[in-house]
Formats: C-alpha cells, structure tokens, sequence
C-alpha cells in the first residue's frame, strides 16, 4: 500500500464556533483568522464566490480585499481536521478571514461606556481612529490609493497609487455595524479599524467619456463623484440609466420621487456617510438624512430657510459644539467636510490627506494627543525594541568571543 505523505499543518484549529466557523492560529506567527468551511454543497450562498476560484480569479478578488483596514480574505486553504499533522487525502477547504475579536462600531453606540453629554460623546482619540481608517480604506475601494511608510528614511508616510486603471468600489453599506476592531498587539491604543460586510459592493466604470453617455454634462465636473464611477444604492443598473437619471434628479432637486434604492449613488454618499458616523460618535445622536421629514424634501442640516411645518430639528454644523467642547476645531473642521451640503465632497484621498495635516496638529498640540499612540508609533516602537535586540544579541557575541 503506497503510504500517504503527511504535511504539517500551516494553520491549527484553536476554537470551534457556530454555524461552521472556527477561530484558527497560523503557525508562522500566531495570527488569528475567522475561519469558514468552503463548501458549496452545504453551503450554497457560496457558489458565486466558488465560481471565481475555479476560474482562477479569486486570487483578484481577495488581492483586493488585502488592505489594513479592510477584513481581508485567505485562502481558501487547505488545511487538516486535526492540529498539528495530517493527511493530504483528508484535507479541507476553508475561508479564512481577519479576526476582529474587539467587536463593532455599532456595539459601542448601543452600549456605550459612558452616556453623552453636551460636551460631546466618545473620546475624539476613538473618533480620530475611526475617520482616519475608514478614509483610507475607501480611498483604496474608490481610487486605489493606499498609504505606506518607508523605515528607512525615517518612516516617511506617502499616498501612492497602484493602478492608474483602478475599477471603483462602492461598499454602498457605510454602517456602524460594519466596522470592526481587533484588539491591539502593541502599544497602540486602539486595534485595527476595518470596514467588512461586502455583500452589497459594487465595481463601477470609470466613466469618464460624457459622449459616450450621452448626458450632455462635464462628467468629471460635475457629477458627484465625477471620474470616480456611480451606481444606485441597491441593484447592478446600466450606468448610462444612473447618470442620466442623475441628471434630471439633479435638474428638479427632487431626488424623494425616486425610490431610494434607485438614486443615484456615488463617491459622496459614502464619505457623507462617514462623516455622519464621526457626527454620532461625538453626539451621540443620529444625522438627519434626506427623508427625514415625511411631509416635504427639506434638507437638515445648516438650514437656513428652516420648515413651515413641525419637524425634525435642524443640525447646524457651524455649531456642532460649543467652544468649550471637548473635541478640537480640527476635528470638527473634518466632519463638516464630510458632510459639506450642498456639493459634498468627492475623493477620499484628498478627505483623507486634508484630514491627516489637522490630526497631526491635534496629536502633536493637545494633551490627549501626546499620549495617543497609533498604528505608525507602534511600527516604530517594534522597530527599536528589534534593533536593540539584535545590539544586544552582537554585543553578547562579541564579550563571548573576547572571553574565548
């Protein structure tokens, strides 16, 4: 009998969940993954995600995906029923997904450590965190844009692009209840910040080319988003039908005689959305949206003109807190960008770049800056606490040799 090789696990199981998830450990380095079975037989909510692997493009789809601040996906892997070694032949398939043992957003609203006050909410070293997170995880989906910092010149941060021909993402489900945290691994004083839940995304054409739509419009001018795609809130539309119903919504400014998952959507909606996600956090309150009022389509926020008719109050976001609040003018400058109405704003690298000079000031000029620590003073710290290792590893080697 031809005797099976046996191949040492690269992952091992280290807690069986419901529903057929399992929290593994890779060997390597001990990082944790939220594990999933990859079978389409017992699982057929699988079976597009099943058709990309036997075309071999799921390698694509999951490059995508591997970005700090997104739950990035693995695999699918082969890997054993038991820890440590096993058989090829009775080898497995399974996604393997980040882990975000610190739970969401939405649970930190809902069961917040402490209740707001007319001071603010959630500490702005949190609020901070989360925008500048969030920023850079859709300035990658929409543009492709990413940022990295080079230890050998001092851990000099630069924006770089990957693909000058990059496909727009819309995650079209900015939510609370989508952003993740993992615990921290270092001296940082938050984990990782990450947006998942990609079940509603949506690739985008660069539509650049007005002739070829037939809108008669200066696509990258004008249109919301322009040069970075557009699609509807729900469903897979022919993006001539959403331009040009963009068009005449914007045309009448009435887009509540269309159903909402029909309006057009773009690059503006996500980062609107985020700014009202930063708003709750430090209000503790939800932003009035676009239907907030059942009787006409008046707009909330920094309205002047106000209702004829009772209604939902107004936010006046020149005034989001009163001088002595405990968030700071650069915090707040980011938030009324984001939710700058009309217009809005359209790219997140440039939100995310204006927003990174105003939390250097807060980090470097305020108390509770000074003693925040984030992902690049962690990268820093790790990177001294190895180079000392590795002096004191030659030092010892040389006060051997010198006893020798």
């Amino acid at each position: 009998m031809e005797e099976v090789p046996q191949e040492k696990a690269q992952y091992v199981l280290d807690k069986p969940l419901k529903d057929g998830l399992a929290i593994v450990r890779r060997v390597a380095d001990g990082q944790v993954f939220l594990s999933y079975e990859f079978d389409i037989d017992k699982r057929p909510e699988l079976g597009d995600l099943h058709t990309l692997y036997d075309r071999g493009a799921y390698a694509s789809a999951a490059e995508v995906l591997n970005h700090e601040n997104l739950i990035g996906l693995t695999g699918p892997i082969r890997t054993f029923p038991y820890q440590g070694w096993g058989s090829k032949n009775d080898a497995q398939h399974y996604i393997l997904w980040d882990w975000c043992d610190a739970g969401t957003l939405d649970n930190i609203l809902r069961e917040p450590p402490f209740s707001p006050t007319l001071e603010g909410f959630l500490p702005e070293s949190l609020v901070w965190h989360v925008a500048n997170s969030m920023l850079k995880a859709l300035m990658w989906l929409h543009e492709g844009w990413r940022v990295r910092y080079d230890p050998f010149k001092g851990f000099k941060r630069e924006v770089y692009r990957m693909d000058e021909d990059w496909m727009p993402i819309f995650h079209r489900d900015i939510e609370p209840r989508n952003i993740y945290f993992q615990s921290p691994r270092g001296i940082e004083t938050y984990g990782t910040c990450k947006l998942g839940n990609f079940g509603k995304c949506y690739i985008s054409g660069r539509m650049r080319d007005e002739v070829a739509l037939g809108v008669g419009v200066d696509i990258n001018n004008r249109i919301p988003g322009g040069g970075v795609g557009m699609t509807t809130k729900e469903g897979d539309p022919p993006l001539e039908d959403v331009y040009k119903r963009w068009k005449e919504g914007y045309a009448v400014d009435d887009f509540r005689n269309q159903k909402k998952s029909h309006r057009p959507y773009s690059a503006i909606d996500e980062l609107f959305a985020l700014g009202a996600i930063l708003y709750r956090m430090m209000t503790g309150r939800r932003l009035p949206g676009p239907d907030a009022c059942e009787f006409c389509p008046c707009n909330h926020i920094n309205n002047e003109q106000g209702c004829s008719h009772v209604c939902t109050p107004d936010v006046d976001l020149n005034k989001l807190f009163p001088t002595s609040s405990k968030y700071s003018e650069d915090l707040r400058e980011v938030v009324r960008r984001l939710l700058a109405v009309p217009g809005g704003t359209v790219h997140a690298v440039e939100d995310y770049e204006w927003a990174w000079e105003r939390y250097q000031y807060w980090k470097e000029d305020t108390p509770d800056g000074k003693i925040y620590r984030d992902e690049l003073d962690n990268k820093i710290f790790c990177l001294d606490n190895e180079k000392r290792r590795k002096e004191a590893e030659w030092k010892s080697q040389e006060i051997g040799a010198g006893a020798a």
